[in-house]
C-alpha cells in the first residue's frame, strides 16, 4: 500500500505538470513509475527533518517544514534528488517564506473549515442512519464517505500547493542549485 500510495502521489503530480500534454491516468502511471523511489527518499529525509524540528519546539518545526514543503516536486519537475531537493526547496523559499507560510496557512485553514463542515454532516448523516439501519452498516457507510472526500481533497491540496511552487520558480527564475559545503 506504501508503494501504491507514493506511486499515486508521484503520478498526481506529473498529471498537474504535465497537464498541458493532456496525458491520461495510465501515462500519468507510467512516468512516475521511475521517480517512485527518490520521491520516497526526499519524502522520508524531509519528513524526520521536520519531525525533528517540531522535537525541538513548533517553530523549527514549522520553518523546516515551509523550507522543503517544495521538495517532492523539484524531485519530479526538475530532477533533483536526495538533499539537494530539499535545499533547493529551502532556495526557493528565501525571501518568500511570510508569503509561502501564509498561502500554506490559508489552505490548512480552508480545509479545516471543511473538515469541521464535512464532520457535522457525518454527524447527522449518522445519527439519521442509525435509527434507519444497523448501526455497523451506518458507521461503515460513514467511514466509506470519509474516506472518499480524500480523494477530492487531496488533488486539490496538491494543485495548489504546485502552484505555489511553480509561482515561485518563475519568480526566481531557472537556477542551477550547487549546495555549499555549509549546506
Amino acid at each position: 500500500m506504501i508503494i501504491v500510495n507514493f506511486w499515486g502521489q508521484v503520478a498526481l503530480i506529473y498529471a498537474i505538470k504535465d497537464s498541458n500534454e493532456n496525458i491520461g491516468v495510465r501515462e500519468s502511471f507510467a512516468r512516475a513509475k521511475s521517480k517512485i523511489n527518490h520521491f520516497f527518499i526526499v519524502s522520508l529525509i524531509s519528513g524526520f527533518i521536520v519531525l525533528g524540528g517540531f522535537l525541538f519546539f513548533a517553530i523549527p518545526g514549522i520553518i523546516f517544514s515551509i523550507w522543503f514543503s517544495f521538495a517532492k516536486y523539484i524531485v519530479i519537475t526538475e530532477d533533483v534528488q536526495g538533499m539537494n531537493a530539499l535545499l533547493k526547496s529551502r532556495e526557493y523559499v528565501r525571501g518568500h517564506w511570510w508569503v509561502v507560510l501564509s498561502r500554506l496557512m490559508f489552505l490548512a485553514l480552508l480545509f479545516i473549515g471543511f473538515y469541521l463542515i464535512f464532520d457535522i454532516l457525518l454527524f447527522v448523516l449518522a445519527m439519521v442512519l442509525s435509527f434507519i439501519i444497523k448501526a455497523s452498516i451506518a458507521q461503515l457507510i460513514i467511514s466509506l464517505l470519509g474516506k472518499l472526500i480524500f480523494i477530492f481533497v487531496t488533488p486539490f491540496a496538491t494543485i495548489y500547493t504546485y502552484l505555489i511552487y511553480d509561482n515561485l520558480r518563475n519568480i526566481k527564475g531557472s537556477f542551477e542549485f550547487q549546495p555549499s559545503q555549509k549546506s
